[in-house]
């Protein structure tokens, strides 16, 4: 530790003007007082041990910024935020009742946003830093190593309007900001914009064991102090959200304006709380620590809990979730595909259904349709009838080679009772069967013209199963809306193709369309084959 004298002046050898320490420390904080704009000045510093030993060091110069008048904040345009949330009060009049309510509340270790306009656009360099309150000396910025979180370089978003960041320290207790603005000729001013305040975050505790509680239910109330009553803030207005559940630590990440608050906690195999806060400069407006107390097995709480929880995750968070996205174009898009998707999807399946074609053989039953004149040479085709010549939907058809009676091919009747296979230069037998009905045995395929090969099931006794004629029910209410299904797909692929975009409707367009030629060439086959 030392004392201190620094001697300086205007000329190297003569060094008239002295100022001095007055306590022996190891980091001497000397203000040089008196000095003239845009001079060269010379400086010596001779320190002094409690023994009595002195130690001189070279001696140095600088040069003093040439005089202007310094921008300073303008403390009525100061606003912070953090996570959307507004944390500075409004009005006041004069720099000292501003500064007073330019007073932040806000838990530790939280990132805050911040801007302030300076009185004239200068072109100046701004820097701000936190402050603790007790530490503060006549030099700000020499001392920010030990008393601040960190110091940081502000943008200048507009002529004159300065914007930057800053985190609070993990330490609560009360803090002050500072602006440090250096002008073009490299003059500095320091001026306090803003009182901190960083208190502990919301935080929920096993009453007995003092333990963190994660996973408790927070639901955030504020008092309305026109109707003079507490109600729920809604959780657009919260960046985490209301309600908010703890973390790991028992905390909550919650930051809030100043006023008063309500908060409903609650947590299975707890007691409920609800406690009253306020949120201020007071030393006792903070976030409370809520200590819950254990209980045992509760029916009417367990069931509140999983009630509470279903609406929290299935139904308020979706609600609000689909409200974000809604004017989200990519969301639009989506919603059109999902739609447009599903009115082709149930116009396939339903001709599907009422044909009696399965999805899966619309191709060759096109190629079938539409090669009418060549159909006997390139196609086995036939129907099958029961005892009363009425035509038989779903049987089973093999087919089969005349030399090894290996089947080589199944398919199913479509409602009409028929049934085709493409083709080949074998000879082949077919066998047909059907639950209710008593199979044939393996028939030989013969061809004639013009004439489809006939296939008679005897029917046998019994009663139609309960879900065979459900099935049969639903299948047929599906058939009966085909052509309803087919031309809302057109109208809905019509109408999106202006907001989806022809590119993208296009292949929603052409199921469409094979859908319709498919329909018009089974409307054909049935008025040639009647």
């Amino acid at each position: 530790a030392t004392k201190s004298v620094i001697k300086y002046g205007t000329s190297l050898k003569s060094l008239t003007k002295s100022v001095s320490s007055s306590t022996f420390t190891t980091d001497q904080f000397i203000t040089l007082t008196g000095l003239s704009p845009k001079t060269v000045y010379y400086f010596q510093v001779t320190s002094t041990t409690p023994a009595g030993k002195q130690i001189t060091s070279d001696v140095y110069t600088f040069k003093t910024a040439v005089d202007s008048e310094i921008p300073t904040v303008n403390l009525d345009s100061f606003v912070a935020t953090s996570n959307e949330t507004i944390l500075t009060l409004l009005g006041g009049s004069g720099s000292e009742a501003q500064v007073k309510n330019n007073y932040i509340v806000i838990p530790t270790g939280t990132v805050f946003q911040f801007k302030f306009a300076l009185t004239a656009p200068s072109g100046a360099k701004v820097q701000a830093v936190i402050m603790k309150s007790d530490v503060l000396g006549t030099n700000t910025f020499v001392k920010q190593q030990e008393a601040s979180t960190e110091i940081v370089n502000l943008i200048e978003i507009e002529p004159g309007v300065y914007a930057g960041n800053l985190q609070t320290n993990n330490k609560s207790g009360k803090y002050e900001i500072y602006a440090r603005i250096t002008d073009k000729n490299g003059n500095i001013t320091e001026q306090k914009i803003a009182n901190l305040k960083v208190i502990n975050k919301f935080t929920v505790q096993n009453k007995n064991s003092g333990k963190n509680i994660e996973g408790a239910r927070v639901l955030f109330y504020i008092f309305n102090e026109s109707t003079g009553k507490y109600q729920i803030i809604p959780t657009s207005a919260l960046s985490e959200g209301n309600p908010v559940y703890t973390d790991k630590f028992g905390q909550v990440n919650t930051v809030l304006p100043q006023a008063r608050y309500k908060v409903e906690v609650s947590r299975l195999g707890f007691k409920d709380q609800t406690v009253k806060f306020t949120i201020g400069i007071k030393d006792d407006q903070n976030f409370p620590l809520v200590q819950m107390e254990k209980e045992g097995f509760n029916l009417i709480s367990t069931i509140k809990y999983y009630l509470r929880t279903a609406n929290d995750i299935f139904l308020f968070n979706t609600q609000i979730y689909a409200q974000i996205l809604t004017g989200s174009a990519r969301f639009f898009d989506l919603v059109a595909f999902v739609i447009l998707l599903s009115m082709v999807i149930l116009a396939l399946f339903s001709f599907s259904r009422k044909n009696h074609v399965p999805v899966s053989s619309f191709k060759s039953y096109f190629f079938y349709l539409k090669d009418k004149n060549a159909r006997n040479e390139r196609y086995i085709h036939g129907v099958v009838y029961d005892d009363h010549d009425v035509p038989i939907s779903q049987a089973n058809v093999y087919l089969t080679k005349e030399v090894d009676e290996a089947i080589i091919s199944h398919v199913k009747t479509n409602k009409n009772g028929e049934f085709f296979f493409k083709k080949g230069k074998d000879k082949y037998l077919i066998m047909v069967m059907k639950k209710g009905y008593k199979s044939t045995s393996l028939l030989k395929y013969e061809e004639r013209d013009h004439v489809k090969f006939k296939v008679n099931l005897e029917q046998e006794g019994g009663v139609r199963e309960i879900a065979h004629s459900l099935g049969h029910m639903i299948e047929t209410v599906l058939g009966m809306g085909f052509e309803v299904i087919l031309i809302a797909s057109l109208i809905f692929e019509i109408l999106f193709l202006n907001s989806f975009g022809i590119l993208k409707t296009l292949p929603f367009l052409a199921l469409s369309g094979f859908n319709l030629l498919l329909w018009t060439l089974h409307i054909r086959h049935r008025h040639w084959e009647n």
